[in-house]
């Protein structure tokens, strides 16, 4: 027993001399370092909020959520960050590069940049795989039209209003993993330019879509778009009027009777809204109910 109790003993010094040597080699390591796609400035764990520190010539200043807000024009690092909600909301002229931040722990950006109607960045290399809600993120911001097809939004439940307004943007976010996202209502609703492929988003946890498509000039196939758990779609296309795609297949029947309010109001004139057999049937009258097995 003895034995066993001295090499248990031994181990254990054997670890506490190897975190030893590890918390030595970190002391000695840059407090913040470029990050492998050569853009993200990030700050090690050893980094103190409230310090600056220099990286290739230049200082930069660590911060977090209680002093992102004083500092966002400035040089940081913002590793430390969860919180971006409302950031550069209503500065119309804003167009900071802001591509370096490291967003890898952010949960929020609602109304990030709410009619920053200047703003117009790359912001690829941003890992927003925390981000759980971008409802408003781009809402007015009428200049953007960025990269951003990269973004995780696998754990995103909200999208609500994202680009509402977003008058410039067309950009490819068909890759998107939209299969956690509930509230979808007005996602494009006055972002007159965008008209991308998005039929092979997962639409099967949404549950509204109001206005979704209002004033675009979208005009693409959705109509494998699982919409079962939907109980919204109050003026989805209206005044969509470039849309002409097949909706007859979509499972419409378990949560309506009839057409919601203003479903395409401001398409009379278009093909697709006087073609009955594109409409989603609403109460299942021709058996198509069995959209919904």
């Amino acid at each position: 027993m003895a034995s066993i109790n001295t090499n248990i003993s031994s181990v254990e010094s054997s670890i506490n001399s190897v975190n030893t040597s590890i918390t030595s080699v970190e002391s000695t390591l840059p407090k913040i370092y470029l990050h492998s796609n050569g853009v993200t400035l990030v700050a090690r764990s050893s980094a103190v909020v409230g310090q600056s520190y220099t990286y290739n010539g230049t200082s930069y200043l660590v911060v977090d959520d209680s002093t992102i807000e004083a500092n966002k024009t400035a040089n940081i690092v913002t590793t430390r960050v969860t919180n971006m909600g409302d950031l550069f909301a209503g500065e119309t002229n804003f167009n900071g590069d802001i591509g370096h931040w490291d967003t890898s722990n952010v949960t929020n950006m609602f109304d990030m940049f709410f009619a920053a109607s200047s703003f117009n960045k790359n912001l690829n290399n941003w890992n927003t795989s925390k981000v759980t809600n971008m409802g408003r993120t781009f809402n007015r911001c009428t200049a953007f039209n960025g990269n951003i097809s990269s973004w995780d939004t696998s754990n995103v439940t909200s999208l609500f209003a994202i680009f509402y307004a977003a008058s410039s943007f067309n950009q490819d976010i068909s890759g998107w993993d939209v299969s956690n996202v509930t509230s979808m209502s007005g996602v494009f609703n006055g972002s007159s330019s965008f008209n991308i492929n998005i039929s092979q988003w997962d639409t099967s946890k949404a549950t509204s879509m109001s206005a979704m498509f209002a004033s675009t000039a979208f005009n693409q196939d959705i109509g494998n778009w699982d919409v079962s758990s939907v109980t919204d779609m109050r003026f989805m296309f209206r005044n969509a009027t470039a849309f002409n795609q097949d909706l007859s297949g979509w499972c419409v029947q378990s949560n309506f009777g009839s057409a919601p309010s203003g479903f395409n109001d401001g398409t009379a004139n278009n093909t697709w809204v006087n073609n009955a057999n594109s409409q989603p049937d609403w109460d299942g009258a021709d058996g198509s109910a069995a959209n919904c097995n």
